[in-house]
């Protein structure tokens, strides 16, 4: 930098210490002014977003391995995370899914008229289980076992849903079954 090669350079680093992991982010930047070149040097600790990035990675990957649908949306019901287990049951891609009305991606037309009314029971009751009718990006249907609730922030107030679905097709079939022969 003092030779002239470089007037800025940015590195993050890990920092181990008797105190646990610390990240630091270090800047530098040549001031040239009267006289001899200087390098103004900078250290930001980061060890808060470093370690809530790795979080976040590591949530996300377990959702990913989860195999049942995993799908969060904002309190609008509109779609803010779509697990891989999600595009597996329902056929759409995270990029098709996430900022989409989950009724447009899951629910049969209809009954998006129900959905709004869905919607509001999750929030009154915190959660709700059942079996609901579903359909996946190629139009095809099967019925599901969903498990939904309310997720708040830090202060407690509802910023969204979230939701686990499988297809319990064959259960329902089952159950309906033995039901008609009369065995349990």
């Amino acid at each position: 930098m003092l030779a002239g090669s470089l007037s800025w350079y940015e590195v993050e680093y890990a920092c181990h210490s008797p105190g646990g992991e610390r990240w630091f982010n270090m800047q530098a930047t040549v001031h040239r002014g009267d006289g001899a070149a200087r390098v103004v040097v900078q250290h930001h600790d980061i060890t808060r977003r470093v370690l809530s990035e790795r979080d976040e990675r590591l949530r996300a990957r377990l959702l990913d391995e989860v195999d049942a649908a995993v799908i969060a949306t904002d309190l609008e019901g509109r779609v803010t995370l779509w697990s891989c287990g999600a595009q597996a049951l329902y056929g759409w891609t995270g990029e098709e899914a996430v900022g989409e009305p989950l009724a447009d991606l899951t629910v049969p037309a209809r009954f998006h008229d129900r959905m709004d009314s869905f919607v509001r029971h999750v929030r009154d009751n915190n959660r709700w289980e059942g079996d609901l009718a579903l359909q996946r990006k190629d139009d095809s249907r099967f019925i599901g076992l969903v498990r939904a609730c309310v997720v708040c922030d830090d202060e407690g107030m509802p910023v969204g849903l979230i939701g686990v679905s499988v297809d319990a097709t064959e259960r329902v079939e089952a159950a309906g079954a033995c039901e008609r022969r009369g065995t349990i």
